[in-house]
């Protein structure tokens, strides 16, 4: 007879059994999930990160708005 693993709910520290039978592991429940996945959408919760200097988006944004301006600007030329 094996035993099941349980493991506690994430969001309200229930025991959960962790087999094919629980619907909403590592949840207990469908609220519990629903709860959890709210935080994150509103984001509560957040993965840390270390600025990259690297990139960050707003050269690029510059770049491709630059570059369109251009276009634009050439296209209208043009008729």
């Amino acid at each position: 007879m094996s035993k099941s693993l349980k493991v506690n709910c994430p969001t309200c520290k229930k025991k959960v059994a962790w087999n094919e039978l629980s619907l909403f592991r590592p949840f207990c429940s469908e609220r519990c999930q629903q709860i959890d996945l709210g935080a994150w959408a509103d984001e509560s919760y957040a993965i840390p990160a270390e600025p990259n200097e690297q990139w960050s988006g707003a050269e690029t944004f510059e770049l491709q708005s630059s570059t369109l301006d251009k276009q634009n600007i050439d296209n209208y030329k043009l008729q």
